[in-house]
Order: C-alpha cells, then sequence, then structure tokens
C-alpha cells in the first residue's frame, strides 16, 4: 500500500461520514477504486453511510469477491436493506460467495410473500439523508431522475426512516437549509408483510402518492406508488367482476413524467444558476 493509499485510509477510518458524503458525488468508477483498496471493514462502513442507490452502484461495479467480503461486514439487516436493490443475478452470485449464515439470513429477510407490500413494493426508490442541505439535494436530484418520486423518502445514515419531504418545499427552501427541518414526520408507512388489502385500504392514499415501506426495525425498504396502488384496484374490480384487468401503468407514467419535467428544469437553475435551461433537454438520464 502506498503512502497517499495509507493515508486515503486513515482519514477514511477517522471520518466515514464525511468520506461518505464525497464519494456520494464522484463518478462510481472511481468510487469503486478507492473502496477496493480499503479494508473490507472500513468499505463497509462507509458503503452503509452512502446513498443507497450510489451504495448499490458501486456494489455492482467491484468485483464479486470483494463484494462478498464487504457484504460480510455489513449487519444482515442493512445487508438486506442494500442488496434488496441489487440486480437479482449479482445478488444470485453474491450469495454463493458468501458463508451459509449470511447468506441464509439474507434470504429470509429478502423473501416476501406475493401480493404483499415487501414484494409489490419499488425498492430502486431515491431517498435523501437528513443532513443534507436544500442545495446538496437538489444536486443529487438531478443526478438520479430516473427513481425520483415527487414525494421523497427521508432517512438518517443508518436508513431508518424519518418521514417525506417533496420537490416544492427542496427548491423554495434556502440553500443552506437542511433536510430534516424540511421533513414532514408521522408518515403512514406500510409493513413489508402487509396484505394487498391492507395496502389499498391505508388511509394516507388520500394525502401521498407514494407510500413508504418500512421494516419493524425501521428501516427503509422502497415505496408503494400510486402507479402500483391504481393496478392493485383494477386486479381487485376485475376478480369481484371476474373479468381481466387493464394496465394502466404507461398512461401514469407518462403524465407523472410530464409533472416533474417542469421541476428538473427549475432545479437545475437552483444548483447552476448560470446554466441554460435548454441545456437540461438535451440530457439524458
Amino acid at each position: 500500500m502506498s503512502s497517499e493509499q495509507v493515508l486515503a485510509h486513515r482519514f477514511a477510518k477517522a471520518h466515514p461520514t464525511d468520506v461518505a458524503k464525497r464519494l456520494e458525488v464522484l463518478a462510481t468508477p472511481d468510487v469503486a477504486a478507492f473502496l477496493e483498496i480499503l479494508h473490507p471493514g472500513l468499505a463497509a462502513k462507509i458503503l452503509q453511510l452512502m446513498m443507497p442507490l450510489k451504495a448499490i452502484a458501486v456494489l455492482d461495479r467491484l468485483e464479486i469477491k470483494k463484494t462478498a467480503e464487504i457484504v460480510t461486514e455489513i449487519p444482515v439487516e442493512i445487508g438486506a436493506v442494500l442488496l434488496g436493490r441489487l440486480k437479482p443475478s449479482k445478488r444470485a452470485a453474491l450469495f454463493d460467495k458468501l458463508p451459509d449464515e449470511i447468506s441464509k439470513s439474507l434470504e429470509l429477510l429478502l423473501h416476501y410473500s406475493e401480493n404483499t407490500a415487501g414484494a409489490l413494493m419499488n425498492p430502486q426508490t431515491f431517498s435523501l439523508f437528513d443532513d443534507l442541505t436544500a442545495k446538496e439535494a437538489l444536486a443529487l436530484i438531478l443526478k438520479n431522475p430516473k427513481h425520483l418520486y415527487y414525494h421523497i423518502p427521508v432517512t438518517d445514515r443508518a436508513q431508518h426512516f424519518l418521514g417525506m419531504t417533496d420537490t416544492r418545499e427542496l427548491m423554495l427552501a434556502e440553500a443552506d437549509r437542511h433536510v430534516s427541518v424540511l421533513t414532514h414526520a408521522g408518515v403512514g408507512q406500510l409493513s413489508p408483510t402487509l396484505s394487498r388489502q391492507g395496502i389499498l385500504s391505508h388511509p394516507d392514499w388520500q394525502l401521498y402518492h407514494e407510500l413508504p415501506v418500512v421494516d419493524e426495525n425501521g428501516l427503509f425498504l422502497g415505496v408503494i406508488d400510486y402507479q402500483t396502488l391504481r393496478r392493485l384496484e383494477m386486479e381487485a374490480q376485475a376478480e369481484q367482476a371476474g373479468g381481466p384487468a387493464h394496465d394502466a401503468g404507461r398512461v401514469l407514467g407518462e403524465l407523472y413524467w410530464i409533472g416533474l419535467s417542469a421541476f428538473f428544469k427549475g432545479a437545475a437553475s437552483i444548483v447552476n444558476p448560470d446554466q441554460k435551461t435548454d441545456d437540461l433537454d438535451k440530457g439524458g438520464s
């Protein structure tokens, strides 16, 4: 290990949260290269403090042996939160490399019965940490539009669910205001074992277009969105009527993204005031 690597290792060990925040905005290959030189235990500590979607992108980039070494150092409940977002093919290959007791525990935590919230949720959901500023949050949002919902789950860096914020509040807030101040607690939570009927009858659908799925330890797992809710309603109606259910997902998705397009343009102007609005339209997700 070179002197530079030794210094990087020492700094990461002394300031894991600061390192995690810096790595979140770097290119995934660069982050993976940095974690490659760290001891698996330290790499695991840093990954747990990173935005889940970024952490998963990094794990997906690493060699499977290194990924297994890191996951072995992560508590299984946190590991399940992260690996639930990993590609099934990568997850299956990873489980083959893990010790039996860890892979069996993870498989148990990741398996949910059909038509429960855990099986129906979208784990590839963008979320924010409560210690970010509004400007930092908007910058991260612009990097992750593909996984964004209007209402955004907020967690601490241990992945505990704290509440929801929304895109409008982030845009209107002062740049240095923390997400924690913009977070609404008391949002209805769905247990991953909740049945389809329980999902459909939850009263907070009157207030939110997305509801968080949170496990018994308070860990954020994903969301059930309005599009999924509508599909479940149509399936339930079709079962009662004895006819086929119609898929309205494409139409609902198009309407959703039309509504968000204006947000991305406004957010870009806050994060990069000198950037022309038209520039955003030229990029992809």
